[in-house]
């Protein structure tokens, strides 16, 4: 991607992992990590992308729009706390309470998840945390200021993904905030099936130039 995306750094963060490091231990350190990386990224006069799958798509959303929260509270005098100009979220985790009647729906035909799983890995990110805290579920988060702000939200869902019928939500939200961004739903495909691309999988194949075309425009 680094290489079909002309002038752009691939950076891949490793970030503390649940069980040992949940929410309430990893997110402080996020939220400070995020800082530094704006901070590099205006001295060098660089342009920010953050991007993650699943749980990763999860986190960059709910980062963000934590940060955004902080800042337009704190009402700061001087220049805004820079942001990134987009987000790029595939088969994202957006609602930790995994609530929705249809997850149970579509265990039959998710060939990756049960709903037992997506229930025990978010229980052990939230931890301590409320599962409905938009820290970790960004579907409770004030979406207006990714518009306010000018951030970008690109994306991608799959049809038979436990996690898409609230990714699918999410994706509404954004819209009926004004929230910019391109998304492709795949109907009848698995979760995070783009990262299947180097088994030669056609649809990732194509979702893979999808997103580097989405990419490209930013």
């Amino acid at each position: 991607m680094a290489q079909d995306v002309p002038g752009t750094t691939v950076s891949l963060v490793s970030y503390p992992l649940a069980p040992n490091n949940g929410a309430p231990t990893s997110f402080p350190w996020l939220l400070q990590f995020y800082r530094e990386i704006m901070k590099t990224a205006d001295q060098e006069v660089e342009q920010v992308i953050l991007a993650g799958d699943s749980s990763g798509g999860n986190i960059v959303l709910a980062l963000i729009l934590e940060a955004l929260r902080i800042d337009e509270e704190s009402g700061s005098v001087g220049p805004s706390p820079s942001h990134p100009v987009a987000i790029f979220a595939t088969c994202p985790s957006t609602d930790l309470t995994r609530r929705n009647p249809d997850i149970e729906k579509l265990a039959k035909n998710d060939p990756l998840l049960t709903p037992q799983f997506v229930k025990q890995t978010a229980k052990a990110w939230h931890a301590d945390w409320d599962p409905a805290d938009r820290r970790v579920t960004p579907i409770n988060a004030d979406i207006s200021l990714l518009a306010k702000k000018g951030v970008h939200v690109h994306g991608i869902t799959a049809g038979y993904d436990l996690l898409s019928p609230d990714g699918v939500i999410f994706r509404k939200m954004l819209a009926e905030h004004g929230v910019e961004g391109e998304w492709l739903h795949w109907e009848k495909q698995m979760h995070c099936f783009a990262l299947t691309e180097p088994y030669g999988l056609r649809e990732a194949k194509e979702a893979i130039d999808w997103m580097v075309d989405v990419l490209k425009k930013e």
